[in-house]
């Protein structure tokens, strides 16, 4: 008897698929299509029977979604941000309130998501059934637990205060009542939810409140649905009571965070710096669009550097007790060098812990040598140098400093004097936030050497990654190999952005988007409060960034700066439309270039002012690394 082919279809719970992808929590649907030998006296179904079976089969894998809320409903606007980072589809249809029956909607109230034409109600549970189809809950147990619990509590909170939100929002058809007017609302934020976010925070092995979710293709790493939930609590809250966040600055930074994320444009505000009309920063307000800066990607550099030279002429005394200021790399330090008679930057100890210093990083060996240093440098596996500016001691391998060059010696040498101009002038870092490139690594380490400041590896200040795409990088290089041969370098911080999340984007990013992270990473380092000033040392673009948030214009006549000066006086232009300007970023910010930001006030959303001339310039020749005005 000939047998017969019969198809049947398995739909099981899995805790390894075989052709789908395993989510992190084990939980996904696997399907599979097995083809067995049956025996003719077996009934088989029918050709309709088969069809509703992969009709039912399809719509359970992949369901169609139709959101309803109404108009102005605002407790939707997290599910929609889960659809968006997930890059699921759905309809949005919108009730009117004249149109609204109960009946229509499960416990009779909206939003509610009609999956496959079924209707589920709550918000939260259909947040947690999104995120648990999608990516965005916890990997563990444990960490759904946590997420549910943060979750639940933030919407507990969200719906008492709902009236008072609406209040300071300006809510349409808004009716205000006691809650409005009183105390209540902002003392269950600052005394009970918002301590209580800022201790989860501080605990968590990433900025994101639960961060172990293993990343997807359009998922950040470590987001969960209780950040988005969050998110949309305290976004309005900075928006409108800016001053509620001043004691909780990692929250505020979580929420920056989020509104930055490339997913999310438009869902929440965004903060940006106007001017008025006397060209001073006023005030900050929020934005719902990004800014969009149109970099151009060329860049005139200055590629022949000559010796250095300090022209700055010291008062020192000739007593036999004191130390030259000679330069010994091995054994010297800033701490034994005399403070000379410059005008001290900052007379009052309460200013000096709000100065931010941003440097570019020091002179690279294949601005000086050429893109080719490594083939008549190299012999074997060692450096021989043929000119004394070439680093010695660096062992090769294959594709060694390919798109990650090292800095020259007189590129170190260059940063010990900068972090001796530093101390003379009074400020002297005790954090130092780089970039995860070779040549910031060893200019922070250059100057830690010196000052014994800590080194902390950003990955967040990292050049545009569109840069790299078109200079023929097929991926990042691996820049965190170099931290372990760094002893200065923090290996227990824990960065804003870590470096999985750009080397997992990296074909995605774009110029702009990196623009706007580093804008964010910037300004959250210069308002996190401490007892002394920080340092970042970045690239051209950092200080271009920089320049930009910061206030513009005459610094010592400003008479709100309270006792900064700047080391010359001068104007600092503040048009960020220049063509020119833009195509010779590389030039206007020389390698070893320092400015400062200042943070003129201690509550979000905070004003930064910027110093340009922070320490006199270290010139020799015809070069300088004075930033060209």
């Amino acid at each position: 008897m000939t047998p017969r082919v019969c198809l049947q279809y398995s739909i099981s719970y899995a805790l390894s698929s075989k052709f789908v992808k395993s989510t992190s929590s084990g939980r996904h649907l696997s399907v599979s299509v097995s083809q067995n030998t049956q025996k003719n006296f077996v009934r088989l179904p029918s050709p309709v029977q088969t069809r509703k079976k992969m009709d039912t089969m399809h719509g359970f894998l992949v369901p169609t979604y139709t959101l309803h809320d109404f108009d102005d409903g605002e407790e939707c606007k997290v599910v929609r941000m889960i659809f968006q980072l997930s890059g699921v589809p759905f309809e949005f249809k919108h009730v009117h309130r004249d149109d609204y029956i109960l009946e229509d909607y499960p416990f009779y109230a909206l939003p509610a998501l009609e999956m496959n034409e079924r209707k589920y109600g709550s918000v939260l549970s259909i947040c947690r059934h999104l995120a648990w189809r999608y990516n965005l809950s916890g990997k563990t147990a444990y960490d759904d637990a946590q997420v549910d619990d943060i979750a639940e509590k933030v919407f507990e909170v969200r719906m008492r205060i709902k009236n008072w939100i609406d209040h300071i929002e300006h809510a349409a058809d808004h009716a205000c009542d006691e809650e409005c007017t009183e105390v209540t609302a902002a003392r269950l934020l600052t005394e009970t939810l918002f301590p209580c976010l800022e201790r989860v925070l501080k605990a968590a092995p990433s900025s994101w409140l639960v961060g172990h979710t293993v990343s997807v293709a359009r998922v950040a790493q470590g987001m969960t649905w209780a950040d988005l939930l969050v998110a949309c609590l305290v976004n309005p809250i900075i928006y409108h009571r800016p001053k509620l966040l001043q004691d909780f600055p990692l929250l505020y930074l979580h929420n920056e965070k989020v509104a930055h994320h490339d997913d999310l444009v438009g869902f929440l505000y965004h903060v940006r710096t106007l001017k008025n009309k006397c060209g001073l920063c006023s005030c900050i307000v929020l934005n719902a669009f990004f800014i969009n800066f149109q970099f151009l990607s060329r860049f005139y550099y200055y590629v022949v550097y000559n010796l250095w030279d300090n022209k700055i002429l010291y008062k020192m005394s000739l007593s036999k007790n004191r130390k030259s200021l000679e330069l010994d790399e091995e054994n010297e330090s800033s701490a034994n060098y005399l403070r000379s008679q410059w005008t001290v930057c900052v007379k009052s100890a309460k200013v000096l812990k709000k100065v931010t210093v941003v440097m570019r990083s020091a002179e690279r060996v294949d601005r000086v040598f050429g893109s080719a240093w490594i083939s008549s440098e190299k012999y074997m596996t060692k450096i021989y140098a043929t000119d004394v500016n070439v680093p010695r001691g660096a062992t090769l391998h294959p594709h060694s400093y390919q798109f990650n060059p090292p800095i020259t010696n007189m590129g170190k040498y260059s940063s010990q004097l900068i972090a001796r101009a530093l101390r003379n002038r009074g400020i002297e870092p005790n954090v130092i936030f780089c970039s995860p490139t070779l040549r910031t690594l060893q200019t922070a380490a250059a100057i830690a050497k010196s000052t014994g400041a800590r080194v902390l590896v950003e990955p967040g200040l990292l050049e545009p990654m569109e840069w790299y795409r078109r200079a023929g990088a097929k991926q990042l290089p691996d820049f965190m190999d170099e931290i372990f041969d760094i002893p200065q370098i923090d290996k227990t911080y824990k960065p804003i952005f870590s470096m999985h999340e750009f080397t997992s984007m990296f074909e995605a990013k774009s110029q702009d988007q990196c623009i706007q992270r580093i804008m964010l990473v910037v300004k959250n380092i210069c308002v996190i409060s401490r007892d002394c000033p920080a340092m970042i040392v970045g690239h051209a673009v950092t200080m271009d960034v920089a320049s930009r948030i910061g206030q513009h214009g005459d610094i010592l006549s400003s008479d709100n700066i309270e006792d900064l000066t700047s080391y010359e006086d001068s104007t600092y232009p503040s048009d960020p439309s220049g063509q020119a300007a833009k195509l010779e970023m590389g030039v206007r910010y020389p390698p070893s270039s320092v400015m400062a930001l200042v943070r003129s006030n201690d509550a979000p959303p905070h004003v930064l002012k910027t110093v340009p001339d922070l320490i006199p310039p270290l010139t020799m020749g015809s070069f300088s690394n004075k930033i060209l005005h």
